[in-house]
């Protein structure tokens, strides 16, 4: 594991809570993908609260690598800490393969749409 993921295991909450808005806040990734839920909720042409509904549940679904961890150590408690163990070592042994499938899918979905704006 690269020694900043390994650090990670020792910040305090306010310091994972800064870090982790910074690292999604510059990460290109995230913001094309975020840039591009935005444009095609605001195509939809639907009223305001059905949009700000669409936003959040593109929020909730992107946003459960974190909230399924977190969730399981406020219900397990320490009981948890194999379980999360083993899902961070699975993470950092196929990270490579994960990104690549993750490029890939949203490679297809970005040129599929591209083509189909064409027509």
């Amino acid at each position: 594991m690269p020694k900043w993921m390994k650090a990670l295991d020792t910040f305090t909450p306010g310091r994972a809570l800064a870090i982790a808005a910074l690292l999604s806040g510059v990460n290109p990734k995230n913001l094309i993908l975020n840039i591009g839920a935005c444009t095609d909720i605001a195509q939809t042409g639907s009223s305001s609260i059905e949009q700000t509904v669409l936003l959040l549940v593109t929020v909730v679904i992107g946003s459960l690598g974190i909230i399924v961890p977190v969730a399981a150590y406020f219900a397990m408690g320490d009981r948890s800490a194999p379980k999360l163990g083993e899902w961070k070592g699975w993470l950092a042994e196929n990270d490579a393969t994960v990104m690549a499938v993750l490029f890939v899918v949203f490679g297809a979905l970005l040129v599929g749409k591209g083509i189909g704006g064409l027509s």
